[in-house]
């Protein structure tokens, strides 16, 4: 998703890869956040 969504051309793989646990890590959101992520874009 980070990928799909936040692409730039030439941008490092290391830079998705952090902005993927921020994503999964958010303090703010529910325990589950990945999971409903995923299911709201998948069924």
């Amino acid at each position: 998703m980070i990928y799909s969504d936040f692409y730039e051309s030439g941008r490092a793989d290391s830079e998705y890869v952090k902005d993927a646990v921020k994503f999964i890590n958010d303090k703010d959101a529910s325990h589950d956040k990945a999971e409903r992520y995923y299911r709201a874009m998948n069924y």
